[in-house]
């Protein structure tokens, strides 16, 4: 897999001669208070957008005040596989179901933090912290093992993940009770550091360096954001490396095209974090979009998922099962990541699969609401 901090440092263009030191620029978080979107210039673009489906969104953008916040769940919390045997095929419903308070915890976060774009509210910023605050007085996601609960330690971090980028759109909120704002950073920055630490000790392990692995590495690069954590913040970016590295000539992850009838799905998937890492990564000043790893960038990775979903049959020579397109319809969750993406590929290359609003909670909330072109 390669030194991954020595590709990071490659790809974003930050050192003259890796291996001399004196040469190197650190990767540091540069502002705790810049997000994944630059709140304060979106709620402008907002008040006066023409877009229609920037207005449609506007409409959709649902008040965190008025959500019950779920209680923090016990790290020794049972949650079955999401497959009922092996990595893809017949799903087991009992995992959504035990899963509930980390969906529930991430829908009312990320839509509070909508709506604190969309509207400037001062509660809907206190609203979030308001519901993550039992978590962190209770330390959840920083008690249990992966070895023993591994769909548990996935659940933690997407919600990780999740909910630091949500702190990440409301901390910059003057108003915030301030004392609670650092408790929940620092019970964040806790958990990330669960992520990282119960990762080293299964670093054998298959979902180490697949579209897991990317996850974690958006949970860190957030959560370094907003606790101004370096090494959380330099981890996310390694991975980050790691990934882009990872691809094949043809822009696949191998990884991915490994899962069968479900290797196009996952190849969008793997792509959501990575997309999100490189857009924080951006508002830090580090460009990683555009700049290569063994010449591939994450276009390469981008532009084989729509040659893919325009013909499913090119990854016959990596599955030979029928793929089956889940969540990747038109206006579908797994494509939410096109609309930071085309603010950076010079054209709107994904426009004909834009439909409905996007809205994510594991990436932060409402895409279209935070990326889509507020003019037309």
């Amino acid at each position: 897999m390669g030194k991954p901090l020595q590709t990071i440092l490659l790809i974003a263009g930050l050192t003259c001669a890796v291996g001399r030191a004196e040469h190197r620029q650190p990767l540091v978080v540069q502002d705790v208070n810049a997000s994944f979107v630059d709140v304060a210039a979106r709620r402008k673009e907002l008040a006066t957008t023409t877009n229609p489906r920037v207005l449609a969104t506007l409409h959709t953008v649902k008040s965190c005040t008025g959500m019950q916040a779920p209680m923090p769940p016990p790290d020794s919390l049972h949650i079955p596989g999401h497959y009922l045997s092996g990595s893809h095929g017949p799903t087991d419903p009992r995992e959504y179901e035990a899963a509930q308070p980390f969906y529930r915890i991430q829908e009312m976060t990320a839509q509070g933090a909508d709506s604190y774009v969309a509207r400037g509210d001062a509660r809907e910023a206190e609203c979030v912290l308001d519901a993550l605050d039992p978590w962190a007085k209770a330390r959840a996601m920083t008690g249990y093992s992966a070895h023993e609960e591994r769909q548990f330690w996935y659940h933690a971090e997407w919600t990780v993940a999740s909910v630091a980028l949500s702190v990440s759109v409301i901390r910059q909120e003057p108003s915030l009770d301030q004392a609670k704002l650092k408790r929940v950073i620092n019970w964040l920055n806790h958990a990330a550091r669960k992520l990282k630490t119960e990762e080293d000790l299964l670093d054998a392990t298959p979902s180490h360096h697949n579209n897991h692995h990317y996850w974690r590495g958006l949970a860190y690069t957030a959560v370094g954001v907003i606790s101004k954590d370096d090494f959380l913040f330099r981890s996310g970016l390694s991975i980050y490396g790691e990934a882009i590295d990872a691809l094949n000539p043809e822009g696949a992850f191998p990884a991915e095209m490994a899962r069968h009838e479900l290797a196009i799905h996952y190849q969008a998937f793997a792509l959501e974090p990575l997309v999100m890492i490189a857009q924080l990564a951006w508002r830090q000043g580090y460009n990683i979009y555009a700049t290569p790893a063994h010449g591939e960038t994450i276009a390469n990775g981008i532009d084989f998922l729509r040659r893919a979903l325009g013909d499913p049959s090119i990854v016959a020579k990596y599955a030979a099962d029928k793929q089956e397109l889940i969540d990747l319809g038109k206006g579908e969750q797994l494509l939410a990541w096109v609309e930071i993406w085309n603010q950076h590929a010079g054209k709107d290359a994904w426009g004909d699969a834009l439909g409905k609003p996007y809205f994510i909670p594991r990436l932060g909330g409402n895409m279209t609401l935070d990326f889509a072109v507020a003019r037309q």
